[in-house]
């Protein structure tokens, strides 16, 4: 006998997360104060050249241009998203796809500010949502599925393992093993940082452009890449350990 029960709150939880992603722009972001640290610009000019190839190397290991997600390497604005400052304050220009969700009517609205913590924060929300939504899909469909969801993924595989695994653990192995470790620009040189502590940053960095693009481009598009690209591979290693 085949039970749904336990799983329809999994549903619920990723549809109200679905909403949240829809209208988060709308709330805390255009509250920020205006007078918050911001990054010097001799620190973003000296550091220019190195900090375009990490935008290269994340546009490239992530094939960003596979799902029609426009990131420049010149945008001053998602450099900074390269430096773990909690409160370095980012200016996010409006597209088509915020004003939609935002039914913002007038086309000369000014540009959102918002913090590296608050981009980090949604990059976050996205990534866990994802494997949510992964999860219900990984298996091959069966007649027990509801509308192509698998709400008995959890009968198939090791309940000890997925409840012991450390989603947070796992995305810094992949972030390792993508070579985007030491991706973050921190401002002490990198053999006076633990390894462990880097790696917190580079976690951070990683959800901070996540959420930049969410902002800037199609929502759907960068749900989708981070679903391909990222969560389905993360929870192939999460199945496939002893």
């Amino acid at each position: 006998m085949i039970h749904y029960r336990p799983y329809y709150g999994l549903l619920r939880a990723s549809v109200s997360q679905l909403h949240t992603f829809i209208e988060p722009i709308s709330l805390p972001l255009a509250n920020v104060p205006l007078k918050i640290p911001s990054l010097h610009p001799k620190i973003l000019e000296r550091q220019h050249a190195q900090n375009i190839k990490r935008i290269e190397k994340f546009k490239n290991t992530l094939n960003l241009q596979d799902y029609n997600i426009n990131i420049s390497k010149d945008d001053p604005e998602i450099i900074k998203c390269l430096y773990p400052l909690r409160y370095a304050h980012i200016n996010i220009k409006q597209c088509n796809n915020i004003k939609k969700h935002n039914k913002i009517e007038n086309e000369d609205k000014p540009q959102i500010i918002t913090t590296n913590s608050k981009l980090c924060k949604l990059g976050k929300n996205l990534f866990n949502l994802s494997i949510k939504q992964v999860f219900l899909k990984v298996f091959k469909k069966t007649s027990t599925d509801i509308n192509g969801y698998d709400f008995n993924y959890f009968e198939k595989v090791n309940r000890k393992l997925i409840k012991n695994a450390s989603l947070v653990h796992e995305l810094r192995v992949f972030l390792k093993s993508k070579g985007l470790k030491h991706i973050a620009r921190v401002s002490l040189p990198r053999q006076n940082i633990q390894i462990k502590t880097h790696i917190v940053f580079d976690e951070y960095v990683f959800f901070s452009i996540i959420g930049y693009l969410i902002l800037t481009d199609n929502f759907h598009s960068v749900n989708k890449l981070i679903n391909e690209e990222v969560s389905k591979e993360i929870i192939r290693t999460i199945i496939l350990k002893k």
